[in-house]
């Protein structure tokens, strides 16, 4: 069992997840309720989410 930790891989930390998160799931929620379609609500939260990243 210990020798899969050799083999151990961990996501990448994303700085501002939970707000990313909190995008998303508005953006998703939107489109289930019928007020945008599914691809407005993945265009916008791409969007949204992007201009987040702040490059170090």
């Amino acid at each position: 069992m210990f020798d899969s930790l050799d083999y151990l891989v961990l996501p990448p930390t994303i700085e501002d997840y939970s707000l990313m998160s909190d995008i998303i799931g508005q953006k998703l929620a939107a489109a289930a309720a019928g007020s945008m379609t599914v691809q407005q609500a993945l265009d916008e939260a791409q969007s949204e989410c992007e201009a987040q990243i702040t490059l170090s």
